[in-house]
């Protein structure tokens, strides 16, 4: 099924899937729950000619009988107002404990959802950083993404599938979150507490974007000397918007400060050592180094994995991020990842 994201107009200057023109938007039917009251109404659509019509009225409980009903008639996919996408994501995120533990839905279909949900998220925080209703949905939300990579069988390749490859900074974090928590897991950090502060931290740690300009940070051509400069206090400024968050792990400030750090001490903000910088930050690193290379950029096209593995070999330079590369190279399957090991 087709990805499905109903964001909103957004303000940074990255462009969501929906036009203005647009008064419905698609969502997934194992989003809604058996038995709970909805907070928005429900419409079909025509297909012959697209109109939607009123299906469930807000305020009605969806009952196992309707489900049985849509399905019978060969229909996974509902339509919401436009303006009911926030009140509909309040509502899958409070479900998503339901949803993630659910075993009559496919690996995939929770992925897509957690994805969706996430992504819609990420944006309200980026749109406005400092509200503190965003941040503590993201840490729900964290929650129950690293339940479900921890406790699905087909969690890989479920959140492989789902990933965006076309960039913007609010699939760049999921899919740098998803991808550092899994790469954790590999590098044998298992225990559900330093995840759940990896995947914070991984999650926000572009969140400093949200105060850059967009005509910088979202520039076609080469930036000059003085939009690098502006580009590089990023892991800086979203430092000093979560610090004093009493919501986040003191821990997770590190892959929000530190993912650009190097382990020859070339990096940014601090210029840190290898010894002074925090595990959970150099996974980051990795895993941002590798989104940012396999996604389309308004100014690249995206790269096949291993081609980007072949490009990120000579960065992987310490004993660290060596291993940390060979965890990457291991975790995205063993399909030629021997030549790739015995190239480096």
């Amino acid at each position: 099924m087709k990805r499905m994201l109903p964001l909103l107009p957004s303000r940074s200057g990255e462009s969501p899937e929906l036009s203005p023109e647009d008064k419905y938007v698609p969502i997934r039917l194992d989003s809604v729950q058996n038995n709970t009251e909805l907070d928005f109404d429900l419409y079909l659509e025509n297909s012959k000619n697209g109109n939607k019509r009123l299906y469930r009225s807000r305020d009605l409980v969806f009952q196992d009988k309707h489900r049985e009903r849509l399905l019978e008639n060969n229909i996974s996919v509902l339509f919401i107002s436009r303006e009911d996408v926030n009140k509909y994501y309040v509502y899958v995120e409070s479900h998503l404990g339901t949803l993630v533990s659910n075993p009559d839905v496919v690996p995939k279909e929770k992925a897509s959802i957690l994805y969706e949900a996430s992504i819609y998220r990420i944006q309200q925080i980026l749109e406005e950083p400092d509200r503190p209703e965003n941040i503590e949905r993201s840490l729900v939300l964290v929650d129950h993404t690293i339940y479900f990579l921890i406790n699905e069988e087909r969690a890989l390749e479920s959140f492989l599938e789902t990933m965006s490859f076309d960039y913007s900074t609010y699939t760049h974090s999921m899919n740098v979150c998803a991808l550092s928590v899994l790469l954790a897991q590999r590098h044998e950090i298992n225990d559900p507490e330093t995840l759940k502060i990896l995947g914070i931290g991984s999650l926000l740690h572009d969140i400093g974007k949200s105060k850059i300009k967009p005509e910088v940070l979202f520039k076609k051509g080469p930036l000059n000397n003085e939009e690098w400069k502006l580009i590089k206090e990023h892991p800086a400024i979203g430092y000093d918007l979560l610090k004093s968050n009493q919501l986040i792990p003191k821990r997770s400030l590190s892959p929000v400060r530190h993912h650009h750090e190097r382990a020859d001490g070339s990096g940014y903000p601090d210029g840190l050592p290898q010894e002074s910088i925090d595990i959970l930050a150099s996974i980051v690193r990795v895993s941002d180094i590798f989104d940012a290379i396999t996604t389309n950029r308004c100014y690249k096209k995206a790269a096949p994995a291993f081609e980007a593995l072949n490009i990120m070999k000579d960065e992987m330079k310490s004993k660290r991020d060596k291993e940390i590369f060979h965890d990457l190279i291991m975790l995205l399957g063993p399909k030629r990842s021997k030549e790739m090991l015995l190239s480096h």
